[in-house]
């Protein structure tokens, strides 16, 4: 993961002729940004175990102690993470670009994952495993199998285009189910998928990488932290004086 946090640590009271009044708000204002980042960076470590999880970035703007929070411009980061074979036939992943577009069980909004771990629920639906979200086709429908698999590893077969097929042990013929809507970032469709049964994509995020990061800015915030509080008293010291030279 590339890190765009720069310029680390930044003196925002540092302005020659800057009142105390000055100098506190944009210490506040600076310590906003870093309260800010260390949100972005600790998302990140506690989404690690998320499969297909992209990680964030911080990228911070100039004149940081100005702007506070909006200081810090989030970003995501788009590298595809670590496939690793699961065995588990209802676990899909994604080994290049690309979303799964899932229908929000609750609410009916589109959203898109790269989250694969999948079951069929007891109406034969296509879901996801966590949230119960339905997995859409092509089409925008939802993916419905008219016999609920007893066998997913023997019954259903899903090809690295996303084209399902259903075996019908009866029969003993498969049957097309439908094909997973895999779309880019912008909802545009994705022609070319690359899905992956049995696997699952871990998340992009780097631990080392996010707790080094961490570091410089929880002490930057610790020194405006410091900074403030000598300001303050310095700030509380002159109305001491000026109220007792009236």
């Amino acid at each position: 993961m590339t890190l765009y946090l720069n310029h680390w640590p930044l003196n925002a009271t540092a302005q020659t002729g800057a009142s105390a009044a000055d100098g506190m708000f944009a210490t506040t204002r600076s310590m906003a940004g870093n309260m800010r980042a260390m949100e972005i960076h600790s998302q990140n470590i506690s989404n690690f175990g998320i499969p297909g999880y992209q990680g964030k970035e911080a990228l911070r703007r100039k004149f940081v102690e100005h702007l506070g929070v909006q200081s810090i411009d989030e970003y995501t980061n788009t590298e595809v993470g670590r496939i690793r074979q699961t065995g588990i036939h209802t676990d899909l992943a994604l080994t290049e670009a690309g979303f799964f577009q899932v229908q929000d069980a609750k609410t009916g909004a589109i959203k898109l994952t790269r989250d694969g771990r999948t079951i069929v629920n007891k109406e034969g639906y296509l879901t996801l495993a966590t949230s119960g979200g339905y997995f859409l086709d092509a089409n925008g429908t939802k993916i419905k199998f008219n016999t609920v698999p007893t066998n997913f590893e023997k019954q259903v077969k899903i090809d690295t285009d996303g084209s399902i097929s259903y075996l019908n042990p009866l029969a003993g013929e498969a049957k097309a189910v439908g094909k997973l809507s895999v779309v880019q970032v912008d909802g545009s469709k994705l022609e070319k998928p690359k899905v992956a049964q049995g696997y699952l994509e871990d998340s992009n995020v780097m631990l080392a990488k996010e707790f080094t990061a961490l570091v410089p800015i929880r002490r930057e915030f610790e020194a405006n932290r410091q900074f403030f509080l000598i300001q303050s008293d310095s700030l509380s010291r002159m109305i001491q004086e000026l109220g007792k030279a009236q």
